[in-house]
C-alpha cells in the first residue's frame, strides 16, 4: 500500500503548484474583471457580455488544467525514467494518474461554481439591484453558460457535468501515455476535449447528453486500450 500512496503523492506534487496558480489566477481575473469592467451595472446578472467574460476565464482555467494534467514527456525524459524505476507497473501509474486528474478537475469545477456564487452575491449587493434572489435564479436559466455550469434543478445536467469531469481526467492521462510512448501530441484526444468543453453551455432542457455519452464511451475505450498497451512500466515489444 505504501508504494501506491507514494506514486499518488508523486503525481500530486508534479501538478499541484501549477494547478493552484491557475485556480488563483482564474479567481482573481474573474472577480476583479467582473467588478471593475462595468458588468456590475448590467440590468441582469451576466448580461452586457458578462457571461462571455466569465466563459472565457473558465475556458482558460480549463485549458491550463489540461496542460498541467498532461505530461508532455517522451520515453527518454527524466519523468519517464522516474516512472520506470518505481515499484509499480505502468498500468498502475496510469490508473493513479487518472484518479489524480479527476480530483483536479473536480476541484476546478468546484472553484468555478464558488466564483460564480461570489460574483452573484457581489451583483446582488450592488446599490442599483432590486430583483432579489429570483433575479439571480432567472439569470441562471436565461444564460446558457450559467445554466450549463449551475443547472439548478436540472439533475441531468449535474450528472452530465460530473461525467465530463471523469472524461477529462481519463483523456489527460491517456494523452500523457501517448506522449511517453509516441513522443507526439495526441491531436485527436485534444480535439475531443475541446468539443466536450464547448458543449458545457446549455439551455434548459438541452444538455448535449448524446455527445457526453459518446465522449464517455470513447474515454473508457482509450483507457482500456492504454491499460492493455502498458506493461510493467515499459513498452511491449510490439509497441516499439
Amino acid at each position: 500500500m505504501r508504494k501506491h500512496s507514494s506514486v499518488f503523492m508523486l503525481l500530486i506534487r508534479n501538478k499541484i503548484y501549477r494547478v493552484l496558480f491557475i485556480l488563483l489566477a482564474m479567481s482573481a481575473v474573474s472577480i476583479l474583471g467582473f467588478r471593475f469592467s462595468g458588468f456590475m451595472d448590467a440590468p441582469m446578472f451576466g448580461e452586457n457580455y458578462g457571461t462571455w467574460f466569465l466563459g472565457v476565464t473558465c475556458l482558460l482555467g480549463y485549458v491550463g488544467c489540461v496542460i498541467s494534467c498532461t505530461e508532455f514527456a517522451s520515453a527518454k525524459s527524466k519523468r519517464a525514467y522516474t516512472y520506470q524505476r518505481l515499484r509499480v507497473s505502468e498500468r498502475e501509474i496510469l490508473l493513479w494518474d487518472v484518479l489524480t486528474n479527476m480530483l483536479i478537475f473536480f476541484v476546478l469545477y468546484g472553484t468555478e461554481i464558488i466564483i460564480l456564487g461570489i460574483l452573484a452575491k457581489m451583483y446582488a449587493a450592488a446599490p442599483g439591484y432590486v430583483q432579489g434572489e429570483q433575479g439571480i435564479v432567472a439569470a441562471c436559466y436565461r444564460s446558457a453558460f450559467l445554466h450549463g455550469m449551475i443547472p439548478m434543478a436540472e439533475r441531468g445536467l449535474w450528472i452530465r457535468n460530473i461525467c465530463l469531469v471523469l472524461i477529462f481526467g481519463i483523456l489527460c492521462s491517456c494523452a500523457s501515455v501517448d506522449m511517453r510512448y509516441n513522443s507526439k501530441p495526441p491531436i485527436l484526444i485534444f480535439f475531443l476535449e475541446i468539443i466536450l468543453v464547448l458543449c458545457i453551455p446549455s439551455d434548459p432542457g438541452q444538455g448535449s447528453y448524446l455527445l457526453t455519452v459518446c465522449g464517455m464511451i470513447a474515454a473508457i475505450f482509450l483507457l482500456v486500450d492504454r491499460c492493455v498497451r502498458s506493461h510493467n512500466g515499459k513498452r511491449r515489444s510490439e509497441d516499439a
